[in-house]
């Protein structure tokens, strides 16, 4: 067992194996938690104000620990982002920088935004387009949605490579946006 008592190094040996053991400790070290957080990265809900740098380690290892961190910086979140898009659900008030990066690296974060700009949509077909398929939801809004003004047309044969048509006006629109 674990507690304020034990040696330092016993500590680090226990907490290495379970990083859950942390809230034995009345008052661990910057290193503990740091111990901790790399066996466990969940472990930083069980600390009280982690620093930024225990914040990152924690996303850098799963991006959807970021649900456990109270106001996470910047950084953070865009961090948690690159390492999971779906981190982006759990980000109060996300910039635009943030969404086009979750959709940049998978553009399924779209269903994890909530009431998406239409550019973002843009964004997750182009994204769709580089791996050569579009998942059905994001067919049917672009069908459906009176806000985003451009269509898709797929050739029959090429039914599985799908090419975005662009209005003039939409792809000025589109441009601006990059």
């Amino acid at each position: 067992m674990i507690d304020d008592n034990s040696p330092e190094w016993t500590k680090e040996c226990l907490l290495s194996m379970n990083g859950l053991l942390i809230c034995n400790l009345s008052n661990p070290s910057e290193f503990l938690k740091k111990v901790a957080i790399t066996h466990n990265s969940d472990v930083i809900e069980l600390l009280d104000n982690p620093s930024e740098k225990l914040c990152l380690l924690a996303v850098n290892d799963d991006g959807l620990t970021i649900r456990f961190i109270k106001n996470p910086s910047h950084d953070v979140c865009m961090a948690a982002v690159k390492k999971h898009y779906a981190a982006i659900q759990y980000i109060d008030n996300p910039s635009l920088e943030l969404m086009k990066t979750a959709i940049a690296h998978n553009g399924l974060a779209l269903a994890y935004i909530r009431d998406p700009h239409p550019y973002l949509y843009r964004l997750a077909v182009k994204y769709f387009l580089n791996v050569k398929r579009i998942p059905p939801p994001i067919w049917i809004y672009l069908n459906q949605n009176p806000n985003v003004n451009f269509k898709i047309v797929v050739p029959e044969v090429y039914s599985h490579f799908p090419k975005v048509e662009l209005s003039d006006e939409d792809q000025l629109h589109f441009d601006l946006w990059k």
